[in-house]
């Protein structure tokens, strides 16, 4: 994850499919997928300027909203 990280800092756009709110709370933006249509977007600001675990629990409830 680190690497994928460094690669997307410098400028390589990255598309990372998880089910892991943990990995997916290191990225800027998340897409929900239901049935292979877009359900809804979360946007994290740029950089880890939260807690990786601040970062997880924004997504977890996010998710929650999004009933998955």
């Amino acid at each position: 994850m680190n690497a994928l990280t460094s690669l997307n800092r410098e400028g390589t756009t990255i598309l990372m499919v998880t089910h892991d709110s943990r990995m997916a709370s290191r990225c800027g933006r998340i897409l929900y997928l239901l049935d292979g249509q877009i359900r809804g977007e979360l946007i994290l600001e740029d950089g880890l300027e939260d807690s990786l675990k601040q970062r997880e629990e924004k997504v977890n409830r996010w998710l929650a909203k999004m009933e998955w």
